[in-house]
């Protein structure tokens, strides 16, 4: 059948893919066309769902762990409130939010994308063989995005192909050999960007700590609850950040669509048989009656 299909593009520049298959049988031929497209539309949205699943499993993972760490925040700030009688905080802490607001913006969003980074790398690091990665989970590094893309895509082709054949197929080998490059690649992204976000939140925990020295002198108290607030804006972000995720990917799971849409059906090409070609065997025929009794007179 792979040899019998032929398959070509309807001009130059155009989407649209015309596939043709010739057989003695039309009705076999129009079925056989109309399932190849089913199945590879098919085989399109169970890759996108298996993307989505495993990041939302993923998503699912570090939202439990992150809870913990939300709750005992809110826990420690309630005992410093109850210890020390305090009872307006919101007041004591606006002045010193507004004016390192946007400096400790900052500081969140690159502390959101160390721990994301960080989350992947140990992902990938525990991987026994080769299994799907989460995707789209906000990492503003485009290669590592674009290298966990192609990575899924090596992962589900050797699924595919191992349930009819084994890991000694030259074909697997060869997918295994990307796919431990991708890892390796992918690994060294990872560990820069750490380091290089490592470097970014030092620096700007220091000029917060600089900022905030040299604009305001605040109280005991007012310092401690600056730094409670700090750890549960943090993780509070990163905690919603992570439920904002989890919806999109139950939004993409939700919406998988295939990977090509059905301009038309498969149709007989022609309403009569196109071989073999009764023209051209009645002009053999008749060529050979005159030929073959002239040449034996």
């Amino acid at each position: 059948y792979q040899k019998e299909l032929t398959t070509s593009i309807a001009d130059e520049f155009s989407s649209i893919i015309n596939l043709s298959i010739q057989d003695p049988v039309q009705q076999k031929a129009m079925d056989f066309l109309n399932e190849l497209v089913n199945i590879y539309n098919t085989n399109g949205k169970n890759d996108k769902k298996a993307i989505a699943d495993r990041t939302a499993a993923f998503i699912d993972d570090r939202i439990a762990d992150i809870y913990s760490d939300l709750s005992e925040a809110d826990q420690s700030a309630q005992d410093f409130k109850s210890d020390r009688g305090l009872t307006d905080i919101q007041s004591q802490s606006n002045i010193n939010l507004n004016v390192s607001a946007a400096n400790q913006q900052e500081l969140q969003n690159a502390q959101i994308q160390l721990q994301i980074a960080n989350s992947v790398s140990d992902e990938l690091e525990s991987q026994e063989g080769y299994g799907i990665l989460p995707s789209n989970i906000g990492l503003a590094d485009a290669s590592i995005t674009s290298t966990t893309a192609r990575y899924n895509q090596l992962v589900l082709e050797r699924e595919r192909l191992l349930k009819s054949s084994n890991e000694k197929n030259p074909v697997i080998v060869n997918i295994d050999e990307q796919l431990e490059n991708l890892k390796k690649s992918m690994q060294s992204s990872l560990n820069s960007m750490s380091n290089n976000l490592n470097l970014r939140v030092n620096n700007l925990s220091s000029q917060l700590a600089t900022i905030n020295s040299t604009i305001y002198s605040a109280p005991r108290n007012e310092r401690a609850l600056r730094e409670i607030t700090r750890k549960k804006q943090t993780v509070e972000g990163l905690y919603l950040y992570l439920l904002q995720k989890r919806e999109e990917a139950q939004i993409a799971y939700a919406s998988a669509s295939p990977n090509s849409k059905i301009v038309d059906a498969a149709f007989p090409a022609s309403k009569f048989p196109v071989a073999p070609k009764k023209s051209i065997i009645y002009l053999a025929a008749l060529i050979l009656g005159l030929l073959i009794p002239a040449g034996l007179i």
